[in-house]
């Protein structure tokens, strides 16, 4: 019984990691457009200077 329930919070502990790197990967992803973005606009303004 015991067992099962670590097997259970085990599987559940992996389950919330895997949901939390896919949601760190997309952070990560909306900061690397953002920057990317804000280099761009930045080259324009250089650009204009």
């Amino acid at each position: 019984m015991i067992q099962q329930a670590e097997q259970q919070q085990r599987a559940a502990v992996q389950k919330y990691n895997q949901a939390a790197r896919s949601y760190n990967q997309a952070v990560q992803k909306s900061i690397d457009d953002h920057n990317r973005a804000v280099r761009a606009h930045n080259a324009r303004l250089r650009g204009n200077g």
